[in-house]
């Protein structure tokens, strides 16, 4: 759907009554999407192999890792690993790596005395702003505001009007 709003640009007229009808439904729709509750785990391995590779990953997730390592400790091709992760884990093993670092910051995050730097280079990032950006699109709020909430003693995830949901 949204590649398909592209087809109005900016200067559509306010009374295209298509592009008027469409619009609303994805609102709704969106306003639907964003208030779905959020899976907060990672996919479990249903094999030796893939229990290594996910294995590796996690032990590895402060320094730079990559699916040739994954592979290397599977015991697996680069591509039969990338295969085995969309097979058996319905991800991709970058996408794993992502929720790996972010569920891992979340966890640091909700620690007494968390500091955001630390916690994006314990997870693997480089750059503060790199971190920031990944983990407000993953969680649909910022590093630091996460931290305050936690250490408050809230709970919830914030409302579903400000949450962003990653495709």
């Amino acid at each position: 759907m949204l590649l398909h709003s592209t087809r109005w640009g900016p200067e559509r007229s306010p009374r295209d009554p298509v592009a008027e009808s469409f619009f609303s439904t994805l609102a709704h729709l969106l306003s639907e999407w964003s208030a779905e509750p959020r899976d907060w785990r990672l996919p479990r391995a249903r094999t030796p192999e893939l229990e290594r590779a996910m294995a590796y990953t996690l032990a590895h997730l402060p320094g730079p890792v990559t699916l040739a390592g994954a592979a290397k400790a599977a015991g697996l091709a680069q591509r039969t690993l990338a295969r085995r992760f969309d097979d058996e884990a319905g991800t991709s093993w970058r996408r794993f790596l992502h929720d790996a670092r972010m569920l891992r910051a979340m966890e640091l995050l909700a620690e007494d005395g968390a500091r955001v730097t630390q916690t994006a280079y314990a997870v693997g990032f480089e750059s503060l702003a790199a971190f920031t950006h990944a983990f407000t699109a993953f969680t649909g709020e910022r590093p630091r505001d996460f931290r305050q909430r936690i250490a408050k003693g809230t709970t919830a995830l914030p409302s579903p009007t400000r949450r962003r949901r990653r495709g």
